[in-house]
């Protein structure tokens, strides 16, 4: 955590956010995401000063396994993701449990982690793995808003863990690039609801990837810190 604090005190306001830029809402300004730099910064401050666990071991950082998948719901942009965490003062570890098939050492990387974070789906069943207090920082799909606690909040507070989910907007997935903002996909998931499971399959969990906004994203990432201490 002490080469976050450090890491942020000498990273200008302008370096900081030629970075988030590129993935802030569309309409903001650049007073604007200076201004929501300066926050989140102030705020990461306050809980690394605050922590008496830095004091103990000052250059621990917060272990996070990122589980990454294969065919639908990926991160389209996993490289500004993994700077992203890491500007956020995370030790990324990247798995794939599909490859990742060395069950003992698999569970022992787990276990090593304070957070587990990954889109909906069966990858996040790994949380199992994970000490109780540890985080499921879990990204939920455009659409599906509605399965999300029930399939993982639920179960990983059953288990001692503490859920931060986030919900993506329409302009994260790769949905609104494909239909557009007039699509019934788009601008009603609940006319696709209750059309049926199939449907939600269809476009919602077989049709979409994800664009993560690491500027709206991160009070989630600084609520994961937040537990984590």
């Amino acid at each position: 955590m002490f080469f976050s604090l450090c890491f942020l005190l000498s990273t200008s306001l302008t370096e900081m956010s030629n970075y988030l830029s590129p993935t802030i809402s569309p309409g903001s300004s650049r007073s604007t995401q200076q201004s929501f730099i300066a926050s989140q910064s102030t705020r990461l401050l306050i809980l690394m000063q605050t922590n008496r666990a830095d004091k103990d071991d000052p250059e621990r950082k917060p272990r996070i396994i990122l589980i990454e998948r294969g065919k639908t719901r990926r991160f389209m942009n996993a490289p500004e993701v993994l700077q992203g965490l890491d500007w956020f003062g995370f030790e990324v570890v990247k798995a794939d449990p599909r490859i990742d098939s060395n069950l003992d050492e698999f569970v022992r990387l787990v276990d090593s982690c304070d957070a587990i974070m990954g889109v909906h789906g069966a990858g996040l069943t790994n949380m199992v793995f994970l000490r109780s207090g540890a985080v499921l920082v879990h990204i939920v799909p455009y659409g599906i808003e509605f399965m999300a606690d029930g399939f993982y909040g639920a179960p990983a507070r059953d288990m001692g863990l503490r859920h931060v989910q986030y919900s993506i907007s329409p302009d994260e997935s790769t949905l609104l690039e494909k239909y557009g903002w007039n699509h019934t996909v788009i601008k009603d998931p609940e006319a696709i609801r209750n059309s049926g499971w199939e449907k939600v399959g269809e476009f919602y969990m077989s049709a979409q990837d994800v664009v993560l906004n690491m500027t709206r994203f991160g009070s989630s990432l600084l609520k994961a810190i937040e537990l984590i201490m």
